[in-house]
């Protein structure tokens, strides 16, 4: 399964390579925290059972028209939620976490607010492919679930779309970047209900070359 994954991530970055051949590409990175929860696609916001993480990786922006580009990315980020279960009659808080290595590939329209110099504002869209990485299925005290909790060996990846939009800072030979984003995902998930779907809101600054 995960190789068909990788193949499948491998061939969507390859598609970008006939685009505008001899355009200025720039690359990117990015770093920043990533706020996620699962729960049904419906619901946008979970406050009470949100976590926290680190989330970063590279990107590439490829000129396509004179304000869009295409923009492929590889990014770590970890997704999950905490929640309360029952155990031999106690209830017990615990935090379900899945560890992605996510592509996603989209389109970017930048308006700039000036002169060359100046900052400019950017907004994407497009969709995302995952592969998991690891999960990690623990209770507050740091104990992990019993085996009849969890479903070992969990391996499905996660498909969904990316919304954003930041601003670009060039400070001397370089540009600072400040992206915030809303992922979606639309995947079926292991050891959840059936309706539930990750969702994270990140926030992240970088550097483009």
């Amino acid at each position: 399964m995960k190789t068909k994954h990788l193949i499948i991530i491998t061939a969507l970055l390859a598609s970008i390579a006939p685009f505008k051949a001899g355009a200025q590409f720039a690359i990117g990175t990015r770093h920043g925290i990533a706020i996620s929860t699962l729960s049904k696609p419906g619901d946008l916001y979970d406050n009470d059972n949100l976590t926290t993480s680190y989330t970063g990786g590279l990107f590439v922006t490829i000129p396509m028209a004179k304000k869009l580009s295409l923009q492929p990315e590889i990014n770590n980020i970890c997704k999950g939620r905490r929640d309360e279960i029952d155990l031999s009659g106690n209830s017990q808080e615990t935090t379900y976490t899945y560890d992605y290595l996510q592509i996603p590939i989209m389109a970017r329209y930048t308006m700039g607010l000036g002169s060359n110099m100046k900052p400019s504002l950017f907004f994407n869209a497009g969709p995302y492919s995952s592969l998991l990485l690891k999960t990690d299925n623990h209770l507050s005290n740091g104990d992990e679930l019993p085996a009849s909790q969890v479903k070992k060996d969990s391996n499905t990846p996660d498909f969904g779309i990316v919304l954003g939009g930041g601003i670009i800072l060039p400070v001397n030979k370089v540009k600072i970047q400040l992206d915030l984003r809303y992922d979606l995902g639309l995947t079926k998930l292991d050891n959840q209900p059936s309706d539930y779907r990750t969702k994270s809101l990140s926030l992240a600054a970088g550097i483009m070359f």
